[in-house]
């Protein structure tokens, strides 16, 4: 028989052996290629770790099949959940494993580093938002942190066992998936295809990690002595009454210092930042002048908006209220019986009538809302850069920048034509940090980025590169020149803004006195009120500052006064007295409320309860919590003479209430330089521990203040960077292009 004929008789057999291959080429393809993580072998070595020891794609195959079976546990959810103590103290080591382990779930990255920010914030933990960012948004891929994770702990020789792990997971199943019981859980997973065994084997590991995190930090001892402190700062406090006698009062009527004690004091502190006090600088004196920036703005009130656009008609509320009468506003919770207010209620909707003027505003701001978001787009369009800025090539000078970029005026008057709505447009002067978070308009406005993330409009601006702060949360990127930042929101829903950053200038120590900054203040009253003070000037900054410490003996003065008042009138006439002499009756500056009414009345009594000593762990903490807030080094210094002044009171009051036979050393006046002020003490009330309350308590304030310190323990072990370093991790070079375009 020849060949052809063959070929003709069997071609029914052949067509079925070439289809059978072709579906067995496409079932064992994909098989294959998770093995081999990409199309290699599954011994294809990916990484190196530790002394020798070899990352594969199988290694990573089953690592991610591992990991799969935690999520069908639910248990990103779970960590998440277990974040508290018996003691009611937040643990942040079951938050970074979760973030670690399941980025890619819904208890997404973003939910979970707002959820520990606002743990380290409310608990003064000593980690920082930049530590927090790199946990939670982490540059290494979750099942090559497992496979380091499990490592470190199989060599550490910790284990959860599995009757352990059937115990714990048969309790924290009811709780995460509404009431089932373990048996049901098992029986639906091993329809799926996975075993009991590689269920608890995968919940072991996961709470051997954590646990062996936890041990790992979970390690301080304390002395007797620092016991003591815990406890004490924990129960002990001050109550206060008192006056404040600032010398700012009295700094008018000091002599002009001569140029040679002004150059002085400027030498002596010029290497200062305002408000940093210390041994050498008891007043807190500094010249050093902070990160500045220049910004051009374009706003728009909404106020002025809604003035322009159609108002919602019946048609349109009508068919709004037929869409959304489901929603929460529009039912309300009423008695199932009418005659009986304590019968179970009922849902009831609401009518149209009732709802129609929330409708209207409902609709009347989304139609202004979106008009503004029109005007700003176009605004950005006008306005934006032309020059392609790209990484590796030349950057552009900010004058080539400036000449391709859109004018802001000019834009300004083609919209208002265009819309007839007001826009505010202008440039702002060199604004430090502080200037900008009092400014009454800038302060409010932010920038909305995916999600609930969102930015202030200081940490934005500030994170420019030439500034060195770089970090933002979320996807947000730092703004570069004269790029438009932007729709920008205000906290009080009054209006939207665009802006840009033109020109920088990061801290440094002046050379001389001769720096004068224009302040030249935004102004949206629409009114001819000056501006208020023209500019920033360094020569005048350290004159007022040897006036006011020439001031501080008048402010003793008065201080004495008040005290010899008060003893022949009672406080209240005394302070009406004080005011009279030394208030200022005749300032009238309506613009300024708060300033006219200090120096009115300069001097008030106030009440203080429940005053704490602060730690110098507190204070650390802060400083890591506010490292990349451009007022951080404003607010630490702030939290710091705080803790001298309470410090001061409470070994005053503990000085006294120890000597029964004094009475009480009330009234005094006590000279603060911080503050440049003099403090007239009417009551000082301590509340000191017992030995009762210490022998009660100390076991579990060391037990809490273990676990308050070792969170910073546990953000550094779960920091990628350090498990790459401790682990000696390395990317085989061929494979780590693999590796990404896999992820």
């Amino acid at each position: 028989m020849s060949l052809v004929k063959w070929f003709r008789k069997n071609n029914r057999k052949l067509l079925a052996g070439v289809v059978v291959v072709i579906m067995i080429g496409f079932t064992i393809g994909p098989v294959l290629r998770r093995l081999g993580g990409g199309g290699g072998p599954a011994n294809n070595v990916v990484a190196n770790f530790g002394d020798g020891d070899e990352i594969t794609t199988k290694m990573r195959y089953l690592a991610r099949q591992e990991l799969k079976i935690l999520r069908m546990l639910s248990i990103a959810e779970m960590l998440s959940g277990a974040q508290e103590t018996v003691l009611g103290v937040n643990d942040l080591h079951f938050l970074f494993s979760a973030a670690l382990l399941f980025p890619e779930t819904g208890t997404s990255a973003l939910a979970i580093e707002n959820n520990v920010k606002q743990i380290v914030r409310t608990n003064g933990y000593p980690v920082t938002d930049r530590q927090i960012y790199r946990i939670c948004e982490p540059n290494l891929p979750a099942d090559v942190c497992w496979i380091l994770l499990t490592k470190e702990v199989e060599q550490a020789g910790f284990c959860v066992s599995r009757d352990m792990a059937k115990a714990q997971l048969s309790l924290a199943i009811p709780q995460i998936f509404r009431g089932a019981r373990y048996e049901n859980l098992m029986a639906a997973l091993i329809k799926q295809g996975v075993s009991e065994e590689a269920v608890l084997k995968a919940f072991a590991r996961v709470m051997s990690v954590v646990q062996y995190g936890r041990i790992l930090s979970f390690n301080e001892a304390f002395t007797a002595r620092q016991l003591k402190q815990i406890v004490s700062r924990r129960i002990e406090s001050v109550d206060v009454n008192f006056v404040e006698v600032p010398a700012a009062v009295f700094a008018e009527e000091q002599p002009e210092p001569d140029e040679a004690a002004v150059q002085r004091q400027f030498e002596k502190y010029k290497a200062f930042l305002p408000g940093q006090v210390d041994d050498n600088n008891p007043y807190g004196f500094g010249y050093k002048l902070d990160d500045r920036l220049r910004l051009e703005y374009f706003i728009v009130k909404l106020d002025d908006v809604v003035q322009t656009i159609e108002k919602p008609a019946g048609e349109e509320m009508e068919k709004y209220y037929s869409e959304h009468i489901n929603d929460d506003e529009f039912i309300r919770q009423v008695p199932s019986d009418p005659n009986d207010p304590n019968s179970f209620k009922i849902e009831q909707t609401k009518s149209y009538a009732e709802m129609a003027d929330f409708i209207f505003d409902i609709l009347k701001r989304q139609r202004t809302n979106i008009r503004a978001a029109e005007i700003l787009d176009e605004a950005k369009s006008l306005t934006q850069c032309r020059l392609e800025r790209s990484e590796g090539s030349s950057q552009p000078t900010l004058e080539e920048l400036r000449n391709s970029s859109g004018d802001y005026e000019a834009a300004a008057v083609e919209l208002m034509r265009k819309y007839d709505v007001k826009v505010y447009c202008g440039r702002t002067g060199l604004l430090n940090p502080f200037d900008l978070f009092s400014d009454r308009y800038l302060r409010r406005l932010y920038v909305a980025g995916g999600g609930t993330v969102s930015a202030r409009l200081l940490d934005f601006v500030f994170a420019m590169e030439s500034l060195g702060r770089t970090e933002l949360p979320g996807s947000f990127r730092p703004p570069q020149f004269y790029e438009n930042i932007g729709p920008l929101y205000d906290m009080y829903d009054e209006l939207v803004a665009v802006v840009r950053v033109v020109e920088t200038c990061k801290a440094h120590v002046p050379e001389s006195m001769d720096v004068s900054l224009g302040s030249e203040p935004i102004n949206l009253d629409d009114s001819n009120q000056p501006p208020g003070e023209p500019e920033f000037s360094l020569t005048k900054v350290v004159i007022e500052d040897l006036r006011t410490r020439s001031a501080m003996t008048d402010a003793q003065k008065a201080a004495r006064e008040l005290i010899s008042l008060a003893e022949e009138q009672g406080w209240e006439k005394a302070l009406d007295e004080l005011n009279q002499r030394y208030g200022r009756p005749d300032i009238n500056e309506p613009d300024e409320s708060i300033l006219a009414a200090d120096l009115q009345t300069p001097f008030l009594s106030r009440e203080l309860t429940g005053l704490k000593r602060i730690a110098e762990q507190d204070i650390a903490a802060t400083a890591l919590a506010l490292a990349n807030n451009p007022i951080g080094n404003m607010l630490i210094n702030n939290k710091k003479q705080n803790k001298l002044l309470v410090d001061r009171l409470y070994t005053r009051a503990k000085k006294t209430a120890a000597d029964v036979n004094k009475p009480d050393d009330v009234p005094f006046a006590m000279e603060f330089r911080p503050r440049m002020c003099w403090y007239v003490v009417q009551d000082l009330k301590p509340e000191l521990a017992t030995r009762l309350q210490y022998r009660k308590i100390k076991a579990s304030a060391a037990f809490r203040q273990n676990i308050v310190r070792s969170q910073s323990l546990a953000a550094v072990h779960y920091e990628p960077r350090n498990i790459i370093r401790r682990n000696k991790f390395k990317w085989v070079e061929t494979s780590k292009e693999q590796q990404d375009a896999n992820e």
